[in-house]
């Protein structure tokens, strides 16, 4: 899904627009108006000029309503005409799509950003998310590689960083502390097994 249908799924999450609304929100730029951008097409003096802006006005054109008639043919919005004009809403369908993109937005290794620095101890890492929870399993296996640990096993990591506090935090947030263990190894191979309060 382009970034152009996530933006109309995003709008439409708000409220119902009409088609002219949703024309103007979509085809204008950050720094000008649609209202502007025609009437600078009708006063352009360069006959070169003015030929661009109408093709480029109506490739914008044609790209919004294929747009629309995608999302409408996947289930994600529906149309509702009437005397005051046509109408778009999004479906439960589009809800969960636009959920499913902000929750892999989320996940994603672009939105990790934890401090890293190494530690003298071996730290091993376990978990065991339940499968309901998956995402968040698959959002702590991409922080466990941003951090530098190398798998073990799918659920076993192991590494010589040190474990960040706000990591811990987001995952009791995330409601996933009380699936993970942590055990630092000292430099006589005695294992020792941190204290995560998970419950609190």
């Amino acid at each position: 899904m382009t970034n152009f249908s996530e933006i109309l799924l995003n709008t439409l999450l708000d409220s119902v627009k009409s088609t002219a609304e949703l024309a103007e929100m979509m085809m204008c730029s950050r720094t000008e108006s649609y209202r502007r951008f025609r009437n600078d097409l009708r006063g352009c003096v360069c006959p070169e000029k003015r030929i661009r802006k109408k093709n480029n006005l109506h490739t914008k054109r044609q790209n919004f309503f294929n747009m629309l008639n995608y999302l409408k043919r996947e289930g994600f919005i529906i149309r509702d005409g009437g005397r005051a004009g046509t109408f778009w809403a999004i479906t439960e369908a589009g809800v969960k799509k636009i959920n499913a993109i902000k929750q892999r937005m989320l996940n994603s290794r672009k939105n990790i950003n934890y401090e890293r620095k190494k530690s003298e101890k071996t730290v091993i890492f376990a978990f065991d998310i339940p499968e309901k929870l998956r995402k968040h399993r698959a959002w702590l296996r991409e922080v466990l590689k941003y951090l530098g640990f190398t798998v073990v096993q799918k659920s076993l990591w192991i590494g010589t960083k040190k474990i960040p506090e706000e990591f811990l935090s987001d995952l009791r947030s995330r409601g996933i502390i009380d699936h993970v263990d942590i055990f630092e190894v000292g430099s006589k191979g005695t294992l020792r097994r941190l204290g995560l309060e998970k419950r609190k």
